[in-house]
C-alpha cells in the first residue's frame, strides 16, 4: 500500500500528527493482561489479539524490551551511511537471534528481549552518542512516529515504510518484539492514512 507524502513542515503539521499518535496509542497503553498470555496468537492488529499480546508497560515491566539506536537528530548522515553498510550484512544474523535491525541513511537502531540485544556488534555504536528506551510502550511509539514520517529528515517521506516493512519481516512474526513493532507501524501508518486524508 502506497501512502502520499505529509506535506508542509509546519510546527501544526506535527502537533496534528503527536494528537493522532496519541489518539491511537493512548488506549493501547491502558491494557495490561498477565504476561503469560504472550504466547497466544491471532490478528495482532485486532483489539482483542492487541489485549492479549499482553505488550503493555504494566503487562511486561519496561526492562524487559529494550531498543538503542542512532539517527540523523544526533549524528551525521554521512557517518550514519558508512554505520549502516558495516551493520547491513549482520541483519539476518541478528534478527535469528531476536533483534529487530533497521538501518537506513539516517538511522541505525536495534530492538529486542535484554538477552537477545547482546548479540549488537560492539562497533555499532563506535562511540557514538546513541540513545536507549525501554518498555514495549516506548518501543510501539518510537516505531509509530517513525512509520508516520515524523521521525525522518524530510518530514513525512515514504522510503521508510518499506525499510520498516524488511525489517520487520526478517524477524519471526511470533516473537513478542515483532508483534510490538507490527503494532506501532501500523499506528503510524493509519496516523499517516488519516492525516493525509482529514
Amino acid at each position: 500500500m502506497k501512502f502520499p507524502p505529509i506535506t508542509g513542515g509546519s510546527t501544526n503539521v506535527l502537533i496534528s500528527i503527536a494528537k493522532l499518535l496519541q489518539k491511537h496509542l493512548a488506549p493501547r497503553l491502558r491494557r495490561a493482561p498477565a504476561a503469560a498470555e504472550v504466547a497466544d496468537g491471532g490478528d495482532i492488529g485486532s483489539d482483542a489479539a492487541i489485549s492479549q499480546a499482553g505488550l503493555t508497560m504494566t503487562g511486561l515491566g519496561q526492562s524487559r524490551y529494550q531498543g538503542c539506536y542512532l539517527d540523523h537528530d544526533t549524528v551525521a548522515s554521512s557517518v550514519l551511511e558508512q554505520h549502516s553498510e558495516k551493520i547491513k550484512p549482520r541483519a539476518d544474523y541478528l534478527a535469528a537471534r531476536g533483534v529487530l535491525t533497521l538501518q537506513t541513511c539516517s538511522r541505525i537502531e536495534f530492538y529486542g528481549e535484554e538477552n537477545a540485544l547482546r548479540n549488537i556488534p560492539s562497533e555499532a555504536f563506535a562511540g557514538l552518542p546513541f540513545t536507549c528506551i525501554e518498555g514495549a510502550a516506548a518501543i510501539r511509539q518510537r516505531f509509530a512516529e517513525i512509520a508516520s514520517g515524523i521521525r525522518s529528515p524530510i518530514l513525512g517521506e515514504r522510503n521508510i515504510i518499506q525499510q520498516l516493512e524488511g525489517a520487520y519481516k526478517r524477524l519471526d512474526p511470533n516473537l513478542p518484539i515483532a508483534r510490538i513493532a507490527r503494532q506501532g507501524i501500523d499506528v503510524g501508518l493509519a496516523v499517516r492514512g488519516k492525516h493525509h486524508h482529514g
